[in-house]
């Protein structure tokens, strides 16, 4: 009877313990990431997916949800999010700072989870509210709450945190038969974002540590060791076999989607050398964010062909020296090997290996594979600590410390997000031979109608690319919208020229043909654009309106 009773007392001391740090962790999560209230849409893709868009715009509706489902016009499937957006237009309205907000919430909760996910997992809850408070209040986060597309990277690390946590529960007690839920929840996780395609391979990973389900045998282990060791792997990859199988569906269908929506037009912008050579240098460049948050670009360019070689070899050494001590040290210390594999199987479906457009692998992707290094860090910390004698009030001032400064560091830099005029700016300051950066802060500018430094900025990021036609159509539709019509139209139609079957750049010359009465013009253009893609339905209501003659046409 005493022991029951002392293991109730343990038991209601940690349930208390649990919810004094969930309280603490929620508290500091909103204490440094609240500034997003007051803050307006980015201008990339906001309007394009949430307040331009009148079925997400309308709120949550019947129509509205089966569009979700059905549409393949975005970037890739993602009909969760699409209907949380209406669920807060509905709930908030259009007011940016509630969707702002909602995403802040959601990033709470996340942080909730990870905690409670780790502390079913290894029993610690003072190093897992410690991974928890790194990944709530990091730097790195910024993007994902401050920027409201984003609400994909959320709900996708929602419905994986809570894949995490119920594979854990399950582990530890079979008879709960947590694999359903666990597929489930990862099923939804794809219906976010695919990136969460890695989680059969995280799962894995847990399973040897800190769950145990995978015993390593050691060097001269006995026979009956080493084949009960590999019987274990066997069961365990066979477990995952239908989430994997589910994980690979899903990423099939990402890649048509994106192929549909003409975002891969550019895979074969760099050699494969190139995308190759440039993986171990994104990699460190991360881990070094991620221990010096810094100059933490938004937008970062990719090096192409012209990144220094010294870099290279600089990143693959310490990419290798860690790796190979992971690997050495992998019975001694479970957590660096299970941390650091973690980070980098995480991000290998952002790395560039299939490259989209110009822009690197940037913080934004760390969301998640941010926790493999906190893992590693606060683990590998805690073992130093006890080793050289310090006690759990210098461990714990250590910690207060060090989360005050990644706090300090996260307030200055969601600072940065006030307007997509400042946190382009700040791109272009940190590097200025960002040409995406100068091309994203002209359209910033041209959104506040400061079309003049717009097109300033336009001009530098074409100085640096001259052979990236869209900065040529955005420096056309700026000089249409500052009254100089004739120049805009001779901008339009060299990009037209160099890129004959983009129908977006065609449709800005149309547009401008059409506003300057060239209407006979304006109407070939459009009958390309539908010839080219009959779905086009902007540019047959403008053939509509202008009927079949010039003199026919009206105007709206």
């Amino acid at each position: 009877m005493t022991s029951a009773v002392a293991a109730e007392s343990r038991a209601v001391k940690a349930g208390r313990e649990k919810i004094a740090y969930s309280l603490v962790l929620a508290a500091a999560v909103l204490a440094v990431f609240s500034a997003v209230r007051n803050y307006p849409p980015l201008g990339l893709d906001d309007e394009r997916i949430l307040f331009e868009n009148p079925i997400v715009s309308t709120g949550l509706t019947v129509e509205g949800i089966s569009w979700a489902f059905r549409t393949m016009s975005l970037t890739y499937w993602q009909p969760i999010p699409l209907i949380s957006h209406m669920a807060a237009v509905t709930a908030f309205g259009l007011d940016p700072g509630w969707h702002h907000l909602v995403n802040l919430a959601l990033h709470a909760m996340n942080t909730l989870l990870l905690f409670f996910a780790l502390c079913e997992m290894t029993g610690r809850a003072g190093r897992s509210a410690l991974v928890a408070a790194i990944f709530g209040i990091h730097p790195l986060q910024v993007a994902p709450v401050a920027w409201i597309p984003a609400r994909t990277d959320l709900l996708a690390a929602s419905f994986f945190l809570m894949a995490l946590l119920s594979h854990a529960r399950g582990a530890k007690d079979p008879r709960r038969r947590r694999y359903p839920t666990t597929t489930a929840l990862l099923g939804l996780g794809l219906m976010s974002k695919p990136t969460v395609v890695t989680l059969p391979l995280v799962l894995l990973l847990v399973d040897f540590w800190p769950l145990g389900r995978w015993p390593l045998p050691c060097a001269g282990s006995a026979p009956e060791t080493v084949r009960a060791s590999s019987a274990s792997l066997r069961r365990l990859l066979l477990e995952k076999v239908p989430l994997a199988a589910l994980a690979v569906a899903a990423a099939a269908m990402a890649f048509v989607t994106r192929e549909r929506a003409g975002v891969l037009a550019s895979t074969d912008a760099y050699s494969l050398y190139t995308r190759l050579r440039t993986l171990p240098y994104y990699y460190a460049r991360l881990v070094r964010e991620s221990l010096f948050p810094a100059g933490i670009e938004f937008y970062p360019v990719h090096p192409g062909p012209d990144l220094p070689s010294w870099k290279v070899l600089a990143s693959v050494a310490a990419v290798a020296a860690v790796t190979a001590a992971a690997v050495v040290w992998r019975k001694r210390f479970p957590f660096l090997a299970a941390g650091w594999a973690w980070f980098a199987v995480m991000l290998v479906p952002v790395a560039g290996l299939v490259q989209v457009g110009d822009d690197a692998l940037a913080a934004r992707y760390m969301y998640l594979p941010l926790i493999g290094l906190a893992l590693a860090f606060v683990w590998g910390a805690a073992e130093v600590a006890s080793a050289i004698g310090v006690d759990r009030l210098g461990k714990a001032a250590a910690s207060i410390a060090l989360l005050a400064a990644l706090g300090a560091s996260g307030y200055s830099q969601i600072g940065y997000w006030k307007s997509g005029i400042e946190l382009f700016a700040r791109d272009v300051e940190l590097d200025p031979r960002n040409y995406l950066a100068r091309n994203n802060l002209g359209l910033a500018l041209r959104t506040k109608g400061r079309y003049q430094e717009a097109v300033s900025s336009f001009m530098e990021a074409r100085r640096l690319r001259p052979d990236r036609p869209f900065i040529l159509g955005n420096i056309g539709v700026t000089l249409f919208q500052a009254g100089r019509r004739e120049e805009a139209i001779e901008c339009l139609m060299e990009t037209v020229n160099r890129e004959p079957h983009n129908v977006d750049l065609r449709f800005n010359l149309g547009l401008a043909y059409y506003h300057s009465g060239r209407f006979a013009e304006a109407r070939t253009e459009f009958r390309r654009i539908v010839a080219m893609d009959p779905g086009q339905e902007s540019a047959m209501e403008l053939l509509r309106l202008m009927g079949p003659s010039p003199e026919g046409t009206s105007r709206p």
